[in-house]
């Protein structure tokens, strides 16, 4: 997948884009994933973020509550750390 560089240092990488897009953000050792696919996905994702040597995450950020974007949300805080953060009117959706 191609890496876009930002003026200020950041990388970001489309990890999947089957169900749902998921994107890791990187900055001087801090990683940020965006969106956990749904549980399907899971292996594919842990692969993705194995494969790029990514051994925790310092945040997790999911755009919305559906199950394509929040079903691994649990597995990689987890296995991952990182703080996890939505939006507070979606955030009951995902207990």
């Amino acid at each position: 997948m191609e890496i876009i560089a930002t003026k200020n240092g950041y990388q970001i990488e489309r990890l999947l884009h089957f169900k749902c897009n998921v994107y890791l953000v990187r900055r001087e050792g801090h990683n940020i994933l965006v969106d956990t696919t749904w549980k399907r996905e899971r292996a594919i994702l842990d692969g993705a973020l194995k494969e790029r040597g990514i051994n925790t995450l310092d945040v997790i950020i999911l755009t919305h509550s559906h199950y394509d974007h929040t079903g691994n949300a649990a597995f990689i805080k987890r296995k991952y750390g990182g703080a996890l953060y939505i939006h507070a009117s979606e955030a009951e959706y995902i207990r």
